[in-house]
């Protein structure tokens, strides 16, 4: 860990380091804060400008399906913690011959196993049939992703529920294994069975954690996408404190019956697999709730509103150039219909008022928003256009090096020549050169060589068979020259 941070830290200057215009939670906060003061929604979009409010506005709107995903959670948090128990209290050799016990926490890998064999059958077979099927681009929508996952979640804890009743049964009635490090006895349940629950819980994992991420990063303003995976691990976070406030209460209840807690330390005494159809109905009642938050939600297309606002905002535009300009009947017209002329001027002047007016109170707050958001643009444009320039700079530096690297190169592939630097200037017909990898000879200068564009650093080629300096070399290259 702390060669890792060290890494982290060492490369820190070559890091892009985008500098945020404004704060998020504070921009959230005061405008939740203004609209409680207010307590009327309608002053929520005066409380701060149209861009803010818009933003505030969107995260709210996740807010119910990130609720369900918190729900949908607790699954994956009992397939890293109850579902490891039951490793523990079932026959972990490889087979029944073998004397090598696999670790208990090893058997989640099962869940990453069946994701990776899934996700090229659902990239390579199923999109492409949803495609054809739906006509649409994604195939499946975001949310239905995750009704995949909350489905498959349902079946994952009913199978584990299954699956440890039948360990349990085995454990009480068949000779056991010996015990655990809970002092429970171990049963002679192979713990393949309990494979199934962690490949589906794997394939649920797929569908509802990446189609979260899919939907977070699309469907949160520009700003605050980096939210997304704050808003995945913070669900994840709340589910672990939820799945241990209810196996809490569940101890509490069922502590003091005849039967003895579900929960119990030793799981051949407790009865797991009631927690687990516990669960099971949880995740149903969860899916239910999904499926009608899912069904109310409209999907944010920024770019489809852009275009509608644009275009009502271009018809708007032409009705009053068309109303403004004169036609050419009316520049036809005899001067003793100037009185009529003066009328209609008058008509078209205040028909034209009225529209700007009423252009301006039901456009006023999309006109703000979208000014923003072109400043913001610009914005950007300028930031490419700097960094458009850094890889100018960069392209001709590197255009330099390769023309100096090919002429060393022509060089070197010229019989018996070598290149390299001059160390040291010594009297008036030679110089002491550092040849690369040989190492430093003193050599003679050819006589059309100018002493005096000898210096040290200078890069020469020399020719090995004389030892003499027959050409200087150019320390930078014109990258733009193409002799």
């Amino acid at each position: 860990m702390f060669f890792s941070c060290l890494l982290f830290f060492v490369g820190s200057k070559h890091y892009i380091k985008k500098i945020p215009d404004h704060s998020p939670i504070k921009t959230m906060t005061r405008v939740l804060v203004a609209t409680i003061k207010k307590r009327r929604s309608k002053l929520l979009d005066r409380s701060c400008n149209i861009r803010q409010v818009e933003e505030v506005k969107c995260v709210i709107k996740l807010i119910p399906i990130w609720v369900a995903c918190i729900i949908y959670f607790i699954v994956q948090v009992q397939m890293g913690t109850s579902s490891i128990v039951q490793a523990l209290q079932s026959d972990r050799r490889v087979s029944q011959n073998s004397n090598f016990h696999i670790p208990a926490a090893t058997y989640s890998v099962f869940s990453l196993l069946a994701l990776l064999i899934w996700i090229p059958i659902y990239d390579q077979i199923i999109i492409p049939k949803a495609r054809k099927t739906t006509k649409t681009e994604d195939g499946i929508s975001m949310l239905q992703r995750l009704g995949v996952g909350f489905f498959l979640a349902i079946i994952t804890m009913i199978i584990s529920g299954l699956v440890e009743n039948k360990r349990r049964v085995i454990a009480i009635s068949q000779p056991t294994l010996g015990f655990a490090m809970s002092g429970g006895k171990i049963s002679a349940m192979s713990c393949y069975w309990l494979v199934p629950q962690f490949a589906i819980a794997g394939i649920s994992e797929g569908f509802s954690i990446i189609g979260q991420l899919e939907f977070y990063k699309k469907q949160l303003p520009e700003n605050m996408r980096n939210f997304g995976l704050a808003l995945l691990y913070c669900g994840f976070g709340l589910s672990t404190l939820l799945s241990t406030f209810v196996e809490s209460i569940i101890h509490m209840i069922t502590n003091n019956s005849k039967s003895g807690s579900w929960v119990a330390e030793d799981l051949n005494k407790g009865r797991l697999e009631y927690l687990y159809y516990l669960i099971a109905v949880l995740q149903l009642l969860n899916f239910v709730y999904f499926l009608v938050v899912a069904k109310r939600y409209k999907y944010i297309v920024v770019e489809s509103k852009l275009l509608e606002v644009k275009t009502d905002a271009v018809n708007l535009s032409d009705h009053h150039t068309n109303a403004l300009l004169p036609t050419q009947e009316t520049t036809n017209l005899p001067t003793t219909m100037g009185s009529v002329e003066v009328e209609t001027s008058r008509n078209e002047a205040e028909r034209d008022e009225a529209c700007l007016a009423k252009l301006s109170q039901q456009g006023e707050g999309s006109r703000q928003y979208y000014l923003q958001h072109i400043d913001d643009l610009q914005l950007h444009v300028l930031q490419q256009s700097d960094n458009l320039k850094c890889l100018q700079a960069q392209r001709d530096e590197l255009r330099s090096k390769v023309r100096m690297l090919s002429e060393e190169l022509q060089l070197l592939q010229e019989p018996g020549s070598y290149v390299g630097e001059v160390v040291k200037v010594i009297g008036k017909s030679k110089v002491l050169v550092n040849v690369h990898p040989e190492g430093k000879y003193v050599v003679d200068i050819d006589k059309s060589i100018d002493m005096t564009k000898i210096t040290p650093s200078t890069r020469v080629a020399l020719r090995n068979d004389s030892y003499v300096l027959h050409r200087i070399l150019p320390s930078k290259v014109d990258p733009w020259s193409t002799s």
